[in-house]
């Protein structure tokens, strides 16, 4: 779901010094520094939308909206405890994709995991998956 049409700055406060490049917010949401965004413009903005948020370390930071979600996990093989059998996981301990469906992505949430389930986003990088808790 994109956001940025109707999108409020938000403050926000937290433990945060201008180091933080990565900083998240509540621990769950990605966020970043303006210097990570410049950086990772190119990875980022194809996948989502990058919102600015603010606060008060004398640096700008963006909530990144991740608006990609493919159906990429080949569930056959994978170790999933599903809330919705088939539909929607809770857990999935081992994954397995199919590769095809992550070209040309960088950053995603998986259709079974519609919104990243306890925090999880992945990303297809240079022909490997990875994820992030």
């Amino acid at each position: 779901m994109r956001l940025k049409d109707t999108w409020k700055e938000p403050a926000v406060v937290g433990r945060v010094g201008a180091y933080n490049d990565f900083p998240c917010i509540n621990m769950y949401y990605p966020a970043f520094s303006q210097r990570a965004c410049d950086a990772l413009r190119d990875l980022l903005e194809p996948n989502g939308e990058l919102l600015p948020i603010r606060s008060n370390v004398g640096v700008k930071y963006y909530f990144y909206n991740i608006t990609t979600v493919v159906d990429a996990l080949a569930v056959e093989k994978c170790d999933v405890f599903w809330l919705k059998p088939g539909v929607t996981a809770g857990e999935i301990e081992v994954y397995a994709f199919h590769r095809e469906k992550l070209a040309g992505l960088s950053i995603f949430y998986l259709y079974e995991f519609p919104l990243g389930g306890t925090g999880w986003l992945y990303s297809a990088y240079r022909g490997r998956t990875t994820t992030r808790r």
